[in-house]
């Protein structure tokens, strides 16, 4: 949060989690930010509102990254089944960023069959239609979410593209309640 000195006119930064005042980005030609860098790297408070956003930030994943739809937490218990075991190779493929052809890699497939000889290793395409299903999934659960908000919501967006022409499009939605 930035401040002015009423007495001298010079801006000031204030930390809002501890309130400790320090000079302005601006005050000379560098505009270094290191002095507020450093603060915040030894500021208490702040690394405890940090901490908490990120445990908060974990508690509103999408269920289908933190369990199964049935709600059964990982790691399964009880019978396995082929859509579980769809469940699961998804959520291996999307926490180590691996092609969907991985899910046909003979090695996994030979280990699937001596794990779970009843059940019929999912290939491809089941994974990549369990991701869809999960996606719609949670698009109407978000859908849900945000018609039960009591706020406004700003949307962000980028737009850019790389040197080989390739396009991207970035999003920051920022919630908030506006009154």
């Amino acid at each position: 949060m930035e401040a002015v000195d009423p007495k001298k006119g010079t801006a000031h930064c204030v930390c809002k989690h501890c309130n400790t005042v320090t000079r302005h980005p601006n005050h000379d030609a560098h505009k270094a930010t290191s002095v507020l860098k450093k603060h915040l790297d030894f500021c208490l408070k702040y690394q405890r509102a940090k901490r908490k956003e990120c445990q908060e930030y974990l508690e509103t994943l999408p269920d289908f990254l933190l369990n199964f739809g049935d709600g059964e937490v990982r790691p399964t218990r009880g019978v396995m089944t082929s859509d579980k075991l769809c469940e699961q190779i998804l959520h291996i493929i999307c926490m180590g960023n691996l092609s969907f052809s991985q899910a046909e890699n003979p090695e996994l497939i030979g280990l699937l069959r001596h794990a779970y000889p009843n059940v019929q290793p999912p290939n491809r395409r089941s994974i990549a239609s369990k991701l869809t299903d999960n996606a719609n999934l949670e698009r109407e659960n978000l859908k849900e979410e945000l018609r039960n908000l009591n706020s406004k919501i700003s949307l962000a967006l980028d737009g850019w593209t790389t040197h080989g022409n390739l396009g991207f499009l970035g999003t920051n939605p920022i919630l908030g309640i506006y009154k």
